[in-house]
């Protein structure tokens, strides 16, 4: 198929969001130039916050993957060393890419491009992802005080970031879920899921959002003044002012959203609160989590220990999840393997994880490359032999079975170059076939180990939440008859309310106090080592950054004074920051 002209029809950069992977395929094709290099005409680009861009850019590049399987898409085969600086581009989020290495946004307007501090940024992030988890109840993987040596030398906290350094989920979601946070960027992952937790718990007490598409308008106002830049913040609040709809399309797009999360992620309790809670305990006793434990219909009556293990069933509702995927796709992964192994397509010492590494990608486009220069060459002196035995005026100089000899072996080069060419063409199709078939079993594998690597963490807040609440305690008994001190779970509607709550329902159980070994399948036994300073950086984050006193500053020390600590857990907490900061 050779490429169209161009269609220059612009759309906002919101419509491109909204479409369909397939839409965006057909968007790309019909904006792709003579020379193979993909322009997009969009408007708006630059109101995009970073984390806007990258997953705008990273569909992009997907759907620009996946339209390069097709053999049809090429009008001239690629370019194995443009392929390969594109890739490291993309592998190292460098934001200068040349002009022909991923789709190209073209943008009506442009602004001057003020400089940016990409580590800067993800720092700032981290730390409003950081106060937002804190205020909302959640656990901080480390302490906020970290953040900056954690940042500027992530392989060195390895250890520490492992719980959280890799996504918590890539398949079955209900909803876009695309994670482009790098490995230190924890906090941000850690919001992100906790916000998704405190979604599942109105789910599944039946308690609707509210707020409507006002409320969302003020949001995005506050989300426009805080990621944009100057020029892009007043572009964008200038269009939400003149038109009251102009956010509607998002708003339709995160309501649908909703909407299928709620019906889809959730307990399959199938009845009232109690029936929820009974889901909740069969889960966890599954799972060997015998510990008693209490909901309340209404959150804001719930404890902070209720609420973290509540958290701990609906990461096993996830891990359950993606078990039972992995365990469906299996099937079909390992037949579809066995029909590449039949028809040819894998040689000697090849392996599916061979096949998904960028040095075989190359390798097999090298190939394709190299068969099809092959073709033309022989073409070519195809071509040439031709004229000379039946067209030069000098062809009667050569005898007659010189001249059918070259011809015979002209036309056998030809034919032999392009039977291998079909032959290696096929091979990758077959290849690639595969790999996009079984896509999802990949990732649902690395769903399942990613998430027996976090729930030891979880496991782990359990005992120390039990400390901190037993430390609060004198101080709630000194406090009755005044004013109550505030609870950190009865903040927990991000923004949202639900309808009046029904009356308070408790259900009971039994759970062990520490993790079995079920629990911890998954960990090397030197894995116990970090887990130890996880926990140790858990009961350091309680302290020095209490969750009433979030970080202030991004980049600096959190300025709020530490509770004290007793004497022993002093010691054990400047023994693991001495440890941490050890260069």
């Amino acid at each position: 198929m050779l490429p169209q002209d161009p269609d220059t029809t612009a759309l906002s950069v919101e419509d491109v969001n909204a479409l369909s992977d397939a839409a965006l395929a057909d968007f790309m094709k019909r904006n792709r130039r003579s020379d193979g290099v993909i322009e997009l005409p969009v408007d708006g680009w630059d109101t995009l916050s970073k984390d806007e861009r990258n997953r705008l850019a990273e569909r992009l590049i997907n759907q620009e993957r996946a339209l390069a399987q097709s053999p049809t898409w090429h009008s001239c085969p690629l370019d194995p060393k443009k392929l390969n600086a594109r890739l490291q581009e993309v592998l190292s989020d460098n934001p200068n890419t040349g002009p022909s290495s991923q789709p190209q946004i073209m943008e009506r307007s442009r602004s001057p491009t003020v400089p940016i501090d990409e580590d800067d940024d993800s720092r700032r992030r981290e730390t409003m992802a950081y106060n937002d988890l804190v205020k909302h109840g959640g656990r901080p993987l480390y302490p906020i005080e970290l953040l900056d040596k954690v940042s500027r030398d992530p392989e060195r906290y390895d250890d520490l970031l492992r719980p959280w350094k890799a996504p918590t989920g890539t398949t079955n979601k209900c909803w876009d879920d695309r994670d482009t946070w790098s490995p230190w960027e924890v906090f941000q992952r850690q919001w992100w899921r906790w916000r998704e937790f405190r979604d599942w718990q109105r789910d599944n007490r039946g308690q609707e959002d509210e707020g409507g598409y006002s409320e969302y308008v003020e949001q995005r106002k506050l989300f426009t003044k805080r990621e944009f830049t100057k020029n892009g913040c007043a572009r964008e609040l200038a269009k939400i002012k003149a038109d009251p709809l102009y956010l509607m399309s998002g708003w339709n797009s995160m309501r649908t959203q909703r909407e299928l999360q709620q019906y889809y992620c959730v307990e399959l309790h199938g009845g009232d609160f109690s029936d929820y809670v009974n889901a909740v305990r069969r889960r966890l006793a599954r799972h060997g989590f015998t510990r008693p434990f209490q909901l309340q219909e209404n959150l804001s009556h719930q404890d902070k220990l209720s609420t973290w293990i509540e958290y701990l069933n609906f990461e096993y509702w996830w891990l359950d999840r993606y078990t039972r995927s992995t365990e469906r796709l299996k099937l079909e992964h390992d037949k579809a393997w066995q029909q590449l192994v039949d028809r040819g397509a894998v040689r000697p010492g090849e392996t599916e994880e061979y096949f998904r590494t960028f040095t075989s990608a190359m390798k097999r486009q090298a190939e394709e490359d190299q068969a099809l220069e092959a073709v033309q060459r022989a073409t070519a002196t195809g071509k040439q032999d031709y004229y000379l035995t039946q067209l030069s005026p000098g062809r009667q100089s050569i005898p007659k079975p010189e001249r059918i000899r070259l011809l015979r072996e002209a036309t056998h080069k030809v034919l032999t170059a392009k039977a291998k060419r079909e032959s290696i063409t096929k091979r990758n199709d077959l290849i690639s076939d595969f790999l996009l078939g079984t896509y999802d079993f990949k990732m649902a594998k690395e769903d399942v180990a990613n998430l027996e690597t976090l729930l030891p963490w979880v496991l782990q807040q359990i005992p120390l939440i039990e400390a901190e609440v037993s430390q609060l305690r004198p101080y709630e008994d000194k406090s009755r008859g005044r004013k109550r001190r505030p609870d950190f779970d009865s903040d927990i509607s991000l923004k949202r309310t639900s309808k009046t709550p029904k009356l308070a329902h408790q259900e009971t159980c039994s759970l062990p106090s520490k993790p079995t070994a079920t629990q911890l399948r998954g960990n090397k036994p030197n894995d116990l080592v970090s887990f130890a300073i996880d926990d140790e950086s858990s009961l350091i984050t309680r302290a020095v950054a209490s969750p009433t006193r979030p970080s202030r500053k991004p980049l600096a020390v959190c300025q709020a004074k530490p509770q004290q600590l007793r004497r022993s857990a002093r010691i054990a907490a400047r023994q693991i920051v001495r440890t941490m900061e050890v260069t």
